[in-house]
């Protein structure tokens, strides 16, 4: 019987596709480009502006 580590494990490439599907579609619509800082989409009460200005989407 496999544990939920190895399950999860598994699953990772799937989740990375799925989200790499969906970033794409959001930048073919233009609501987002891969050179935007994750600090034009969260404030800082999640994380600070020093931080999320260093941090480009990117697949």
């Amino acid at each position: 019987m496999k544990g939920f580590s190895s399950r999860l494990a598994e699953r990772t490439p799937m989740n990375k596709m799925f989200t790499s599907i969906g970033v794409m579609q959001l930048v073919e619509s233009g609501k987002l480009s891969l050179t935007d800082k994750l600090s034009d989409f969260i404030d800082e009460s999640w994380l600070s502006k020093e931080i999320s200005k260093k941090i480009q989407i990117q697949i």
